[in-house]
């Protein structure tokens, strides 16, 4: 039986009415970046689990147990516990040791029009930002100059504040 994935704010309304917290249903981003990442990245919970393409700011994309987590956590307080934990460490690995390696980020490569070279995170809304300054702006703009790029996994990527 597989449980239908939760969206962080779901998970913010389970906290507040079973752990009696009262974190704003806004802070769903905080939730994502502080406190899930650490599940997602040691093998328990799987993002966009109802959407593996859902973008990082998209608020349909839901969070849901991996199914080894499902394996390990019903093992848990039997016998059988050591070898679902070492069968488990074997599927995902150690937390230590994904967070050692070098990922592989496919970011969206995006060249200034003074050259300087920046990478934003997947997804269409920064393909976009990427055909608007590499394509639009040397077309129909005389000497162009971004002063300001935002981007979803990193907010300000590129500030020029004393020129904005």
């Amino acid at each position: 039986d597989e449980t239908p994935p939760v969206t962080t704010r779901e998970i913010i309304r389970f906290w507040n009415e079973h752990y009696g917290e009262s974190i704003a249903d806004s802070s769903y981003d905080d939730v994502r970046r502080k406190d899930l990442i650490w599940l997602v990245e040691g093998g328990l919970v799987a993002k966009s689990a109802g959407n593996p393409t859902a973008d990082t700011n998209d608020g349909t994309r839901g969070y849901s147990l991996t199914e080894e987590a499902h394996i390990l956590i019903r093992s848990y307080g039997r016998d059988t516990w050591e070898e679902a934990l070492i069968t488990f460490r074997n599927a995902v690995g150690q937390l230590k040791d994904r967070l050692s390696k070098a990922r592989e980020f496919k970011g969206v490569p995006v060249k200034l029009p003074e050259g300087k070279k920046l990478t934003l995170s997947p997804g269409p809304h920064n393909k976009l930002q990427q055909a608007i300054i590499e394509e639009f702006l040397p077309r129909y703009a005389k000497s162009p100059k971004v002063l300001y790029i935002g981007d979803t996994a990193k907010k300000i990527l590129l500030h020029e504040e004393e020129e904005l």
